[in-house]
């Protein structure tokens, strides 16, 4: 197998966007994680494993499995095409989205959140914070 080796975001280009535009945040976060991603029909054979009742494979990304990072990282950057680093911001399953206005922000959010409903990777309501104040 050859290595997929996506990064993340450097943190401190992280805190350096979000310092830049901090007025208003909200953050959100995936919620299923690697669990939310469907494994490739041709993949789910190599997620094999065997226990005392039987042969199970994986229909869904487990953790630890080669690749799984950088996959994870790669879907969610594909949802945000085009959005990152300009309207919002992906940090492993973590969304962040800051701005300096409420108009932008608003509308920011309207994008980012109808990226997500489109592709049918779920945000959790729990873990969500609008408007967060710094």
């Amino acid at each position: 197998m050859i290595k997929d080796a996506i990064p993340i975001p450097n943190i401190q280009s992280v805190l350096d966007w979000i310092g830049s535009r901090s007025k208003y945040l909200s953050l959100m976060d995936c919620e299923k994680g690697f669990w939310g991603l469907p494994l490739a029909e041709e993949s789910i054979p190599l997620t094999a494993f065997i226990s005392q009742i039987g042969l199970f494979e994986w229909l869904r990304m487990p953790f630890g499995v080669a690749n799984g990072s950088a996959a994870y990282s790669r879907a969610i950057s594909m949802v945000l095409s085009g959005l990152l680093w300009q309207n919002a911001l992906a940090f492993i399953d973590d969304i962040i989205l800051a701005d300096n206005s409420i108009h932008d922000h608003a509308h920011n959010l309207i994008l980012v959140l109808q990226r997500f409903k489109k592709t049918g990777v779920k945000l959790s309501a729990q873990k969500a914070r609008f408007l967060a104040n710094l």
